[in-house]
This record gives C-alpha cells, structure tokens and sequence, in this order.
C-alpha cells in the first residue's frame, strides 16, 4: 500500500516537473575583436580573431566546439595533384652517393630535397641523366620532390641514404 503511494506520488512529481523542464540549443557564438562571413554562391567563409582557443571534442561525425566555431573544421578546396610521366624515375634508390632523374626526353627539373621534418636541405635545377650529390646527407630517409619545369608538374619519392 505504501509503495503505490510512493509510486503515484513519483508520477505525478515526474509528470510535473516534465512540463517546467526545457532543453536549449547552442548556436555557434564567437567572442572576438573581428570577424567576418562572406557567401559567394554555395560558398560560405567565415573568419574571426581573438576567438579564445578551444579544442575541438567529436565523437563519429558529431562535433562539439563548446558553443563556439570548432577548431579544424577545415573542408578540402582541391585534391588535384598533377603527376608527371610515370617513365620518371630516380636511381639509384638507396643510394650512397648520388642520385639521378630518368626520363624520356632530356627535360629540365627543379629539384627539392627536404628531411623527414620538412626542413629544405637541397634546392637544384638540372636536366635528365644528371648526377645529384647526396653523399654529403646523413644516413636516413628524405623526400625527393622533382618539378618539371616548363609543364610545373611534381613528383616526390622517398629517396634513402645508406
């Protein structure tokens, strides 16, 4: 008997309360100096400074900037990367001392050599066939990037240094 009383006593708080209660929705705020959304067609770019710095929380593909623009929403403009002819090859890899550029024609290359950190440690122009001196590099793994430079289309290899 005591239990029901407590039962419908519960109810009828639970259904009371249920009334008063209401959720609220955040809409992306920014606190800053400056800011600014520009829309061109379907494009939308916002932008603002002196937003304070709060992490980015997702779960899936639901995000949770705590009420301001998440950080990193960031959407691919482009994912075109012109390649040059796959007949383009360097050699010797690994190598010790030097590496050159294969290709069918005696075309002209810009060539960039960065460490695995991205730091630029060679920047050469030179034609195909001709040697490249990497004997001077520190036993490892480099990036290779060749230009072709009438077309500005790029390749880059992982090049190792034994």
């Amino acid at each position: 008997m005591k239990i029901n009383k407590y039962l419908k006593t519960f109810v009828l708080v639970t259904l009371f309360c249920n009334g008063l209660l209401y959720s609220q929705t955040i809409s992306k705020q920014v606190i800053s100096s400056a800011g600014q959304t520009n829309t061109v067609s379907n494009l939308q770019l916002a932008w603002t400074m002196g937003e304070p710095v709060v992490g980015l929380m997702s779960s899936g593909s639901n995000q949770l900037g705590n009420g301001y623009f998440p950080s990193l929403d960031l959407t691919l403009l482009s994912t075109t990367n012109p390649e040059l002819n796959p007949e383009i090859v360097i050699y010797p890899n690994p190598t010790t001392q030097f590496v050159k550029i294969s290709a069918p024609e005696n075309q002209k290359f810009n060539v960039l050599l960065f460490d695995v950190s991205g730091k630029l440690l060679l920047e050469k122009k030179c034609t195909a066939n001709e040697n490249i001196d990497v004997s001077s590099l520190a036993v490892g793994s480099y990036i290779f990037q060749v230009i072709e430079t009438t077309s500005l289309k790029q390749n880059s290899y992982n090049l190792i240094k034994k």
